[in-house]
């Protein structure tokens, strides 16, 4: 239903748990013979998947992105006059500070006017990356413009409440954690720098580890506990709209691993339990039982036989809500971060699109998998506008310092048009030396860049060169069908196909650099097809696509 969608840093075809469901019903969206066209506006400070099938994207520095909705409130409201809810908690000095502000663009007249002339039919959606109070900017706009209930609906879920690692290393250090349990993660490896978990943890007497991997964490461990595989688990979840889920076994576990859920048991009750059992307490808890599965009662049985056949549990789904309650309170209007430029740029930590936070750095096939807009394989670079490779006087290929907050990492510089300027950004995941025999010294490793007071990055990074070079495989240039790639196409072919005899070999071991191009004669495997009428094609609407 939305037909105007102005898109925050939100990725929201890739980093949003509904992302294949948003693809799906974005595509219905973009087909003019149903009577409308949706447009997508992007704000974003590098490509991401999103942004690639934007009519208008805006590449914005990180910092600025929260400016950047500011910006289109202020034009929303004291430009076309969209009234806002009394207790939105945004004063109209808040705004005026925001008219005109160079983070919403030259174009942010038009997104406002679009919006206005589609009220109810728009969606305004914020990233992950953005703090609180951005997020509650933009959905005052969506309530303001009428979207909630159209383009927009809400969950009444209630958020789970946590303590922060931060808190975890303060306690360690402070000797007051003896038994240190850590379940299917690699904090040593990718817990912020400036924690310095890894000799953290090490204070504590007993550490004990469950995950897939001997990995940096594991071998700082006491104990290393082989965790059971998904496919090998019995075991169930919570979707994204808290349907109830279920998880079973492809086979057993083939090396004696155990489930999360089994170490906890093994924690806390007084009869450690396997998955299978407490996966029935727990349904039985989701369907009205006490938690404590009957093993022969027909009835129980037949709902506990259905939910394992249908992998959900019916019915289990929250309604959609269509209101939403403001806090009343006021906004906070996002701090300036000063002036971008060649001594100050931005840094942007991004988790990868293959290897995520590098909990799949040892997969071959994710590794070969290239880069969305890079093409990048086996590899991490840090991303730099063309402008700013220019001014900055690198180009591509080129091994440069990264100093970050008094830290500082080599890292190859990749020049890539639609990145912002003065903004780089940088992917986590690589770089690992526990990963495997995939996975080891593929890239670099960016979290020791990351502190925990900028885990997406921020101002201050500083680049030097270093004089050296690194070389990035891609496949940027594969399958090109202009005139200049089937040109080199041809010029390449014939190199990799070259002969010698053994006695060329004995009288120069590197004749088959020296050898001339082969060029067999072009002969056809098969009588070549006459069209006599219509000839066969395909088109893609890259639009939908």
């Amino acid at each position: 239903q939305a037909q105007v969608i102005v898109d925050f840093d939100a990725n929201f075809m890739q980093d949003h748990p509904t992302s294949l469901r948003n693809s799906k019903q974005f595509s219905a969206g973009r087909k003019p013979e149903e009577g409308h066209m949706n447009r997508l506006y992007v704000y974003e400070n590098t490509f991401s998947i999103t942004g690639g099938m934007a009519d208008h994207r805006f590449p914005t520095a990180h910092g600025d992105i929260a400016a950047a909705v500011w910006a289109l409130a202020a034009e929303l409201v004291l430009g076309e006059g969209l009234p806002l809810p009394s207790d939105a908690g945004i004063t109209r000095s808040q705004l005026n500070r925001f008219k005109g502000h160079k983070a919403g663009g030259e174009h942010i007249a038009a997104v406002a006017k679009d919006l206005m002339d589609h009220r109810g039919h728009g969606l305004l959606l914020a990233g992950l990356r953005q703090d609180p109070d951005t997020h509650a900017l933009v959905q005052v706009l969506n309530t303001a413009l009428g979207n909630v209930g159209h383009a927009i609906s809400f969950l009444p879920i209630e958020a789970p409440r946590v303590r922060f690692v931060d808190e975890l290393v303060h306690e360690l250090n402070a000797g007051h954690i003896e038994t240190l349990v850590v379940l299917d993660s690699n904090p040593a490896y990718s817990a912020p720098a400036d924690l310095k978990f890894a000799e953290a943890m090490q204070k504590a007497q007993t550490r004990i580890h469950l995950g897939h991997r001997e990995d940096a964490t594991a071998k700082l461990s006491t104990w290393h506990l082989p965790m059971a595989h998904f496919l090998e688990s019995w075991g169930d979840a919570m979707a994204w709209d808290m349907s109830y889920l279920a998880v079973q076994p492809l086979i057993a576990p083939l090396y004696g691993g155990k489930t999360v859920t089994e170490i906890l048991s093994l924690m806390a009750d007084e009869a450690p339990r396997d998955s299978y059992g407490i996966t029935r307490d727990a349904f039985d808890l989701m369907t009205g039982g006490s938690g404590s599965a009957p093993a022969d009662e027909p009835a129980f049985e037949k709902k506990w036989r259905a939910f394992i056949h249908d992998g959900f549990l019916k019915g289990s789904g929250q309604d959609h809500g269509q209101t939403l309650a403001l806090a009343g309170t006021a906004l906070e209007v996002p701090r300036d971060a000063g002036d971008l430029g060649p001594d100050n740029l931005e840094i942007s930590f991004l988790h990868d699109q293959s290897v995520f936070d590098g909990r799949y750095a040892d997969n071959a096939w994710l590794q070969e998998m290239p880069d969305f807009m890079s093409k990048l394989t086996w590899d991490n670079a840090a991303l730099f506008s063309p402008s700013t490779a220019e001014e900055l006087g690198l180009k591509h290929g080129d091994l440069v310092e990264l100093d970050y907050q008094g830290r500082k990492l080599e890292m190859a510089v990749y020049v890539l048009p639609g990145q912002a300027k003065y903004a780089v950004t940088v992917n986590l995941g690589y770089g690992r030396e526990d990963a495997g025999r995939v996975g080891n010294g593929a890239g670099f490793d960016t979290y020791k860049l990351r502190t925990w007071d900028h885990l997406h990055g921020g101002p201050g990074l500083k680049v030097s060169k270093t004089g050296k070079s690194y070389e990035l495989a891609t496949t940027q240039d594969h399958h090109a069908i202009d005139e200049a790639g089937a040109q080199e196409i041809q010029k390449r072919v014939p190199n990799l196909v070259r002969e010698g005899n053994i006695q060329d070999d004995k009288n120069d071991p590197e004749f088959v650099d020296h050898l001339g191009v082969h060029s067999p004669p072009l002969a056809s495997l098969w009588k070549e097809w006459e069209y006599t009428g219509y000839k066969w094609g395909m088109a893609v609407d890259l639009n939908a696509c």
